[in-house]
């Protein structure tokens, strides 16, 4: 079993983490600005307006994290760094600097997190052009260190790697009664790999080292056939869906001796014999519906995972309460000794012909179909045969005819047939949440197989405004926060936040946008 003996085995792609940390990046996340005070009692008065220094950070690259340890990785992070001193002094760094993060579970929300709250920064490489010397250098190192890990990390806190594998909610259930997690055990393999072993319901005492992988794909992931029984069991116990479905139709009747049972021809038989024939009966019928309705109580399915991605569910039998009525108006017309003593007639309205009532046991048998994964990334089980048996009682069989109780017992399956279609089978396997920071999630299934006890998931994971393509640089860049256009190799773009920068091809359309431009690098059309 790749599970390992957990309920779920989960292996991510070191890959997936990096994706996560570039798409905050690219929404100017990793940037800050602060006025830091300093006090020396051998500063004079006179200048102690100029013992604030200014600072900004921001990162010029998204972070690389690299797995390194079962539960560590290193962040490296390309970094520039100003400092305004004396209120127009202006030094820039820039510095490559190495963190160690952790990746934990947060049980609460059910997420997995890089902890940058807790980032160790291992050593920074500056890249010093001011020629200072050593004491100096351990200075600014000591400085920047603490922007880094206090400022620019601590402002973040976690990363939340955007997956929603930790937060499974079932359709149909009460967010007061969402699927508990019982237990993660994580640890990072071969440098290149986050796997977990997830327990749900309870403690399955698994074996990590069990857990076992072939694929490469981004993301990978195992679940038993009892975990999806149990998934299945908690939605029946906990949906606000009734497991019942109530519905009734009517159906125009042409002839309706081909629905009821010859009562009426016999009663018109049996008065002309005790007649000899002196008063002749002719019942005709117009109008005719047949009103039928039932009440089908569903019980909770038992799943039997099978190889070849199908799934079978075994015999099931349930109550149903169905009813049926035929209405119809009659007009009568009697003939007394052929007709020489007068003809009369009389009609009625919507008559009741036959009305029955029936608790009828329903079986349902070689119930089977596909498994696949939806658009929404949920498992799910389409049925595809089914096999419905009928115990009809006497109200029924001695009141109708055969037709009638093939309509019924056809539109009866058809009820059954359509709500038990598709069954989930596991909520969401995977949601990359990055909506938020206006993005949109590419995922590729590229595996999905079943064995006779669990079934496995290989997924690519991409982000469509982060795909690597070949296309042309932008030759001037707009900041949408100042409303300037620059370009592309002015210095004000290292001032500039990810989030804040569009590029134009044309300087016209920028203009046309409402734009002005910088007054450095393209002074002739610049109105400031």
């Amino acid at each position: 079993m790749y599970t390992g003996g957990y309920d779920i085995a989960l292996q991510i792609k070191e890959e997936v983490f990096n994706k996560a940390l570039a798409a905050l990046y690219y929404k100017g996340l990793f940037y800050i600005k602060k006025v830091f005070k300093f006090h020396s009692d051998e500063l004079p008065p006179t200048l102690t307006n100029f013992a604030g220094v200014t600072c900004k950070a921001k990162l010029t690259s998204p972070p690389l994290l690299d797995f390194v340890a079962e539960d560590t990785a290193n962040l490296i992070l390309n970094t520039q760094m100003i400092f305004y001193l004396l209120g127009s002094v202006e030094i820039e760094f820039d510095a490559d600097i190495d963190a160690q993060t952790k990746i934990v579970y947060d049980n609460a929300h059910h997420k997995l997190s890089l902890d940058l709250k807790e980032a160790e920064i291992t050593s920074i490489s500056l890249n010093d052009d001011f020629d200072l010397d050593e004491a100096s250098l351990k200075r600014i190192n000591d400085v920047i260190k603490y922007i880094v890990q206090h400022e620019l990390l601590h402002q973040m806190e976690t990363v939340s790697i955007p997956l929603s594998i930790f937060d499974l909610k079932v359709p149909g259930v009460p967010e007061t009664h969402q699927m508990p997690v019982n237990r993660v055990d994580g640890k990072i393999i071969d440098n290149s790999w986050f796997r977990a072993g997830i327990d749900l319901f309870e403690d399955t005492a698994g074996d990590f080292n069990a857990i076992q992988f072939n694929r490469t794909a981004d993301y990978n992931m195992a679940i038993t056939e009892s975990t999806i029984q149990q998934v299945i069991d908690f939605w029946w116990l906990f949906t606000i869906k009734p497991h019942y479905i109530t519905k009734s139709k009517t159906d125009q009747l042409d002839k309706v001796q081909n629905f009821v049972n010859d009562v009426i021809d016999v009663a018109e038989r049996v008065l002309q014999v005790a007649t000899l024939g002196a008063i002749d009966v002719d019942t005709t019928f117009c109008n005719t519906k047949m009103n039928y309705g039932a009440t089908i109580n569903f019980v909770k399915p038992n799943i039997n995972i099978l190889t070849g991605e199908r799934f079978s569910i075994f015999d099931t039998q349930m109550g149903v309460d169905v009813w049926l009525n035929i209405k119809t108006d009659i007009t009568t017309t009697t003939e007394v000794l052929w007709g020489l003593l007068g003809k009369s007639s009389t009609s009625a309205i919507d008559q009741t012909l036959v009305n029955v009532t029936d608790n009828i046991a329903v079986t349902l048998k070689n119930i089977e179909g596909r498994i696949y994964l939806n658009d929404q990334m949920e498992v799910m089980g389409e049925v595809e045969q089914i096999d419905v048996d009928f115990d009809f009682g006497d109200s029924f069989v001695e009141n109708l005819t055969d037709a009638a109780v093939a309509i019924v017992k056809g539109w009866i399956i058809d009820m059954i047939k359509s709500h038990i279609h598709a069954i989930v089978l596991c909520p969401k396997v995977v949601d990359i949440n990055i909506e938020s920071l206006g993005y949109h999630a590419l995922i590729a299934p590229e595996e999905l197989i079943t064995t006779d006890n669990e079934v496995r998931i290989a997924l690519n994971l991409d982000i469509k405004e982060l795909q690597k393509n070949t296309t042309p640089q932008p030759g001037f860049i707009a900041n949408t926060h100042t409303k300037e256009v620059h370009r592309i190799y002015c210095d004000e773009l290292d001032e500039m936040n990810e989030i804040n920068k569009v590029g134009y091809f044309v300087l016209k359309d920028a203009l046309n946008d409402g734009y002005d431009t910088c007054g450095k690098c393209i002074p002739w059309y610049s109105k400031r």
